[in-house]
């Protein structure tokens, strides 16, 4: 499911904005990089992964957000874990080009941090 940046911004704007206050300390406030849906492996739910660039640090965070069923709310979204960095980086070779294209996104958005 591919979301415009206005979509992902209401659908998730205030959870990923829960998750940076968290993080940084600070207001919360963000510009979104990229975002994408991707398989987690091992017959589970897509996770939604997403770059996002804090407007008070103007630091770059790579976040997942946990399916609902784990975190309800506060929490939902939180920074990639190295697990779920390696994830990523081992589905690249069985992706498709927009994936794959999504998923480099991601990966150099790490060596932003």
């Amino acid at each position: 499911m591919s979301l415009s940046p206005d979509e992902f911004h209401m659908l998730h704007g205030d959870n990923v904005r829960q998750s940076l206050m968290m993080l940084e300390g600070h207001d919360g406030a963000f510009v979104l990089l990229a975002h994408c849906h991707l398989p987690a492996g091992d017959g589970e739910q897509e996770r939604v992964y997403a770059v996002v660039r804090s407007t008070s640090t103007n630091r770059a965070h790579i976040l997942v957000r946990q399916p609902e069923s784990e975190f309800p709310h506060v929490g939902q979204w939180h920074a990639i874990s190295a697990a779920d960095f390696r994830l990523l980086q081992h589905q690249l070779d069985s992706m498709t080009d927009a994936a794959r294209e999504c998923a480099h996104g991601l990966l150099a958005a790490r060596s932003l941090r």
